[in-house]
C-alpha cells in the first residue's frame, strides 16, 4: 500500500514577493478510517470479539477525557502523547484574564518515537496531475517571466518551472517559443543554460 503526495505553492512573505515561488510536498489525504474499521481490522488479526474491542475503546477514550479534564498528560504507549490547552483573549493587563475568561482550547497531540520510527518507511507515490497548481495562461507565464527578470540577471528553466507551476516539457516548449519571438535571450550549454532579458 502507498499514500499519495502532491506538491504545494509555499506561501511567501511580502518581502519576498519578487522571488520564484518554492514548492512543498504534502501527503493528500486519503479517506477517514471509522472505529469500527479499525475494531474490525484488529479483531480480524486477533483473538478479541469486536464488542470488547469496541468496550476497550470506548473505555480508553472515557479515561482520557477524565485525565485531560485535569490539566494531565496522557500518553499511548506506541501511539503519543495527548495534552490539552487554553485559550483567552490577549491583554497586557494580568487583572483582565480571569478564570471566567479562560476556557478550553483543543487537545494537542504528538506523535511517539515508536509510531513515527514506523511510519518511516512508509512508501509515497506522486499524484500524476497536480491540483494545487492553478494552470496559467501563456500570457500569464510570460508575464511571470519577464517580472522575475527585472528583478534577476538571469533565470534557469527550473526557476521558471516553480514560477509558473508547469512541468519541465512544457517550459522548454515556452522557453524555446520566446526566444524564437525575441522576448528573452538563451546563454550557456547544457545543464548551464540560463534564460536572460532581451
Amino acid at each position: 500500500m502507498s499514500a499519495w503526495y502532491d506538491l504545494f505553492v509555499t506561501p511567501v512573505r511580502k518581502a519576498e514577493s519578487g522571488l520564484a515561488p518554492k514548492l512543498h510536498a504534502r501527503v493528500v489525504k486519503g479517506k477517514t478510517v471509522s472505529t469500527s474499521t479499525l475494531v474490525d481490522q484488529i479483531a480480524d488479526a486477533s483473538t478479541f470479539n469486536r464488542g470488547e474491542l469496541a468496550g476497550m475503546l470506548s473505555a480508553v477514550s472515557e479515561a482520557m477525557a477524565r485525565q485531560l479534564a485535569e490539566g494531565n498528560c496522557v500518553e499511548l504507549e506506541g501511539i503519543g502523547f495527548f495534552s490539552p490547552s487554553v485559550k483567552c483573549q490577549e491583554s497586557k493587563e494580568e487583572t483582565v484574564i480571569h478564570a471566567a475568561s479562560v476556557r478550553f482550547g483543543t487537545v494537542r497531540f504528538r506523535a511517539s518515537t515508536w509510531l513515527k520510527e514506523k511510519m518511516a518507511g512508509m512508501r509515497l507515490l506522486r499524484k500524476r496531475k497536480s491540483a494545487a497548481i492553478p494552470e496559467r495562461t501563456a500570457e500569464e507565464k510570460r508575464a511571470m517571466a519577464l517580472l522575475f527578470l527585472k528583478t534577476h540577471s538571469s533565470m534557469t528553466r527550473t526557476e521558471y518551472e516553480r514560477l509558473t507551476g508547469c512541468a519541465k516539457t512544457r517550459a522548454i516548449r515556452d522557453l524555446n517559443s520566446w526566444i524564437e519571438n525575441g522576448l528573452i535571450r538563451r546563454f550557456g550549454k547544457g545543464t548551464k543554460v540560463v534564460y536572460l532579458a532581451p
